[in-house]
């Protein structure tokens, strides 16, 4: 017999597992969670189906019980489980844009992004630059404005005296 058998045998023997082993106990007690968080899972649906239907705190109570067991049971499955699923993590584009947008207001934030996106602007870096040169900030100025700085960045004088007829139509001349 080899080492390893001889070890096997004074394991074996001694009655302790080896590392990385469960007891019985242990294995029972895991088996009877899973058993527990499956029958949950499906009875605690119906639980909540059953009337009175009303939203209270024993329904609130048998959802979360609902979400914890199948988390359970994906994670028991070797899946990352479902709260894993629901809690989405940003990607490094996502995080880059925020940076983008910190210390805006939210209505500043979207108008920034229609303006982007209106413009097909896809270089952020060479935007920033170039709004820094600018002598007022976006916020100071009315939409035409902004519409009229826009425009006359890209060179479509004909929008541009589209707008300057509607203006002088909106104030009649002093």
């Amino acid at each position: 017999m080899s080492s390893e058998d001889d070890d096997h045998d004074a394991a074996a023997g001694s009655g302790q597992p080896r590392p990385g082993q469960l007891t019985q106990r242990q294995r029972s007690m895991k088996d009877l969670q899973y058993k527990t968080a499956v029958v949950c899972t499906v009875l605690c649906p119906l639980i909540i189906l059953m009337p009175p239907r009303k939203m209270d705190f024993y329904t609130f109570g048998l959802c979360c019980t609902t979400v914890y067991c199948v988390n359970h049971v994906m994670t028991e499955h070797g899946h990352p489980g479902l709260l894993y699923l629901l809690a989405t993590k940003p990607t490094p584009e996502q995080i880059k844009a925020n940076k983008r947008y910190e210390g805006m207001l939210p209505s500043q934030a979207i108008w920034k992004q229609m303006t982007d996106v209106w413009n097909q602007r896809y270089d952020d870096e060479e935007e920033e630059v170039k709004e820094a040169e600018d002598e007022r900030p976006d916020e100071e100025l009315t939409m035409l404005e902004r519409i009229k700085r826009e425009e006359a960045k890209k060179g479509n004088t004909k929008l541009l005296q589209m707008l300057e007829d509607i203006e002088k139509k909106r104030k009649p001349s002093s």
